[in-house]
């Protein structure tokens, strides 16, 4: 928390983003909030938010196999 940049406001940026995007959160997760995950749905076009039910912050720790998984298919499909 000493890092002054976790204080800006980044939600502005999501809205410049015009590729695909995946979001990956825990269901655990205490970093990725509702209130991020909402401005994420609501600025970006082409979204998708994949939640894992037995992981906090760090998804592709805590789930491995899943996380790829999710990551293959996700580029997979995007390249049909």
């Amino acid at each position: 928390m000493k890092d002054w940049r976790v204080y800006n406001d980044v939600f502005i940026k999501l809205s410049n983003v015009n590729k695909p995007s995946l979001l990956i959160k825990g269901k655990y997760d205490p970093i990725t909030c509702e209130v991020q995950t909402a401005e994420f749905m609501n600025r970006v076009i082409d979204k998708e938010v994949v939640t894992f039910d037995s992981s906090g912050h760090y998804a592709r720790i805590e789930e491995p196999d899943k996380y790829c998984e999710v990551i293959t298919s996700y580029i997979y499909n995007r390249m049909e």
